[in-house]
Order: C-alpha cells, then sequence, then structure tokens
C-alpha cells in the first residue's frame, strides 16, 4: 500500500509488483495471483492495468489478477472497504506458489480529503515550488446507522 491508513469512504491504491529472487521488478510476468485480506473484508477493482481482475464474491477481499504483458509486471488496483478495521493483503502466485504479505493497513470511518481546486494546466498531481495553488479540504464521514457517506465539513 502507498500508506498504512485508509478511509472506508473512497477505495485505497494498491500498487503490487511481481518481483524476481533479487527483489528486481519481472517486467515479463504474465501469470495470475490470488489476492485476499486478512479481515475478509473488501471488494477490488482496476485502476491501472491491463490485465483480468476476477473479482471474489463480494465483500470478501479476494480477487485473482491475470497480468498482461502490457502491464510490466506491475499493477495499480482499488481497495474498497466499508469495515473500519486493520487489515494485511496477501497476494500468491497460483503457478510458482510465492506469497507475499503487505504492512497493515488500518481502514477507517472517516477521513480528510484535499482536492485540487482550480488545477493547473500540468495536471493536479504536479507540484511546483513557488507556484501557488487553492486546495479544498473536506471531512468524509460514514452515517454508522444508514453506511451513507457525507461531507461533515468543507473548507
Amino acid at each position: 500500500p502507498a500508506t498504512t491508513s485508509a478511509s472506508t469512504c473512497v477505495p485505497d491504491p494498491i500498487t503490487i509488483t511481481a518481483l524476481d529472487s533479487q527483489g528486481q521488478p519481472l517486467t515479463t510476468y504474465t501469470d495470475t495471483i490470488a489476492l485476499s485480506t486478512s479481515s475478509g473484508h473488501g471488494n477490488w477493482s482496476i485502476d491501472q492495468g491491463q490485465g483480468i481482475l476476477t473479482p471474489g464474491p463480494a465483500d470478501s477481499g479476494t480477487a485473482d489478477y491475470t497480468f498482461s504483458s502490457a502491464d510490466q509486471g506491475t499493477v495499480i488496483l482499488y481497495l474498497a472497504d466499508t469495515h473500519a478495521d486493520d487489515l494485511t493483503i496477501t497476494a500468491t502466485d497460483l503457478v510458482a506458489g510465492v506469497t507475499g504479505t503487505s504492512s497493515a493497513i488500518a481502514f477507517r470511518d472517516n477521513a480528510f480529503v484535499f482536492t485540487p481546486e482550480n488545477p493547473p494546466a500540468d495536471g493536479p498531481d504536479v507540484v511546483v515550488a513557488g507556484r501557488p495553488e487553492t486546495i479544498g479540504v473536506a471531512m468524509i464521514d460514514r452515517d454508522p446507522t444508514t453506511g451513507t457517506l457525507w461531507t461533515r465539513a468543507r473548507l
């Protein structure tokens, strides 16, 4: 995971890279991996990947992903977890049987979300020192009774 904390309100991007025995990326990797979460919660979707994602049952935390040669051994998937829990992710190569497990990710029911208000022409992800940027901040929360997402405050 990119961070060790995530929100139950938005999917968390998870980068998975196939590595060789020396820890180097396997850019020609095209096998299938099985994904699971230690909590047994979550739904997987593709963010950046050309392969085939086969989700498991709803909110099971499971899925299979078959890498495409266009992935060059790396895929970014989203994990959405509507439960406030701590979990790890395990990826298992279904051919070689090699397994890797992530560090713990803490999903919580509220989060601050920062959004560029007027993104510059070169894109919202390009940060330039000294250039003024207008950033919106919102507190996103989940109603414990209905599960509905709502914005508590927007600055």
